[in-house]
């Protein structure tokens, strides 16, 4: 199956038993691993789909308590809590929307998916996959400014100010302003001083 969403792993968690806030902490020890296929499951004691491993891990808890976990015992899982509390939540709508009669679930099942995006969102960004991916967008849109900045000079600005400098000249040779009365113009892009050269 591969990597799980928050909501799956909290139905998964809801159906093997746990209730309460201690649904949202074995939601977040799930989140922790997020991979159905990785050793040990996704609460590090389990094997096979979703569902059987939340049996199994919930069978083990009510033996020997949250120590059996090794993401609980290291503490990781409490990253994760806001986006387990978030996915227990979400499951709210979706047993609602299972009673009702199937026009009017049919009718309500887009709005409760809607609810749960910014879950899935949450959950995206705890996966450092998505951190390296963000990262590569902002780097390309620094490169693309860049890149821009520097033809937007060489393409636009340049041109312009040479053409000005050229019709500068040409007025001054009109008007007679050349010679050694005129002083020499400072090179193109420096900062004008207004300081006294004397």
């Amino acid at each position: 199956m591969g990597i799980a969403t928050p909501v799956n792993i909290a139905g998964w968690v809801r159906d093997a038993g746990w209730r309460g806030s201690d649904m949202v902490t074995a939601t977040a020890i799930g989140l922790r691993v997020s991979d159905v296929d990785a050793p040990g499951g996704l609460w590090g004691v389990g094997t096979g789909a979703g569902s059987a491993q939340a049996n199994q891990a919930f069978k083990l808890y009510q033996e020997r308590g949250w120590g059996v976990f090794p993401h609980y015992r290291d503490g990781s899982w409490r990253l994760l809590v806001p986006v387990a509390a978030a996915a227990v939540a979400a499951l709210a709508p979706v047993e609602a929307i299972a009673a009702l009669p199937k026009e009017a679930a049919d009718a309500i099942n887009p709005y409760a998916e809607a609810a749960q995006a910014p879950f899935r969102v949450a959950f995206w960004l705890t996966q450092p996959q998505a951190w390296e991916r963000v990262l590569k967008v902002i780097l390309g849109v620094m490169l693309l400014t860049v890149a821009g900045v520097w033809f937007t000079k060489r393409l636009a600005w340049d041109p312009f100010f040479r053409t000005v400098e050229k019709v500068d000249d040409a007025v001054a040779r009109q008007a007679g302003l050349t010679g050694p009365q005129v002083q020499p113009r400072p090179p193109r892009g420096a900062i004008f001083d207004t300081r006294s050269t004397e």
